[in-house]
């Protein structure tokens, strides 16, 4: 998925993946529940994130993320 700023389908593309987290949210539990939740809150800075600060932003394990 390209979330390039010039990209016109990115605009459409965001609030997709959003409804899809948020619609997940009560199958998911622990880690991957912060996860999402920090994803939601913090969508347009995560696509500039690497895995590493992703986790730790989220304050999740790297694992947790690949998951």
């Amino acid at each position: 998925m390209n979330m390039d700023k010039h990209d016109p389908d990115s605009v459409t593309q965001v609030p997709e993946i959003l409804t899809r987290i948020r619609d997940r949210l009560p199958e998911l539990s622990g880690e991957e529940r912060s996860l999402a939740e920090y994803i939601m809150l913090n969508v347009e800075a995560v696509p500039r994130l690497s895995l590493v600060q992703l986790a730790e932003s989220a304050q999740v394990s790297p694992s947790a993320v690949i998951q």
